[in-house]
């Protein structure tokens, strides 16, 4: 009764290690690799059930060696472990993919909105001041190339201020004192002509 149960339980993990083998392929995209070790999980579980129908009909001149055939369930059970655990390692990286996939595209997708906006809408750094991202609206009013914009800070856009000004109207904002300043100033265009504008940082 014990070796029926031994090799049973062989069987059915083999045959579940050769499931996750196969549904591999879905998840990582590689054929080859997994289906050899589906065809060789399943070789094994065949193997087994043979074993398991000569005992079953007397068709054995000696019983299944009880050490060996725990060895192999030992073995069939941490492979059936090990490819589980592949299919779940490789499917969170499958899953991960996507969302940085949808992540990109609704970047996207928020970066046009902002680039069609009729507003100025300027992305600087915090620690530097040089402007990372400038919309279309504000490239075309104050007539600099989205290179030369790059090299600038809002104090080079903003005659009104000087560098320490600026850094301590902001300050409240990098220590999360506040959520949003709003003031008047003036915008300097490239060529030197000035416009009123509304700041909302």
């Amino acid at each position: 009764m014990l070796t029926i149960s031994i090799l049973s339980t062989s069987i059915l993990f083999q045959f579940t290690a050769a499931f996750w083998a196969l549904k591999l392929i879905k998840v990582t995209g590689s054929r080859l690799p997994w289906i050899l070790i589906a065809s060789a999980t399943t070789l094994m579980g065949v193997r087994r059930c043979i074993t398991l129908v000569r005992f079953l009909t007397g068709d054995m001149k000696h019983p299944p060696d009880h050490i060996a055939e725990l060895t192999a369930l030992l073995i069939s059970t941490l492979m059936a472990i090990g490819i589980f655990q592949a299919h779940t390692y490789f499917q969170q990286i499958k899953q991960s993919e996507e969302e940085h996939r949808q992540a990109e595209s609704l970047l996207a997708r928020f970066v046009r909105i902002l680039d069609n906006s009729f507003n100025e809408i300027y992305v600087f750094s915090a620690e530097t001041l040089k402007f990372i991202q400038v919309n279309v609206g504000a490239h075309k009013n104050l007539n600099y190339s989205m290179e030369e914009l790059a090299q600038l800070t809002p104090v080079d856009l903003k005659p009104e201020f000087t560098r320490e000004v600026f850094e301590e109207l902001i300050t409240p904002l990098k220590k999360e004192q506040e959520s949003i300043i709003v003031f008047e100033t003036i915008h300097k265009r490239k060529e030197g002509t000035l416009y009123p504008v509304e700041v909302r940082l």
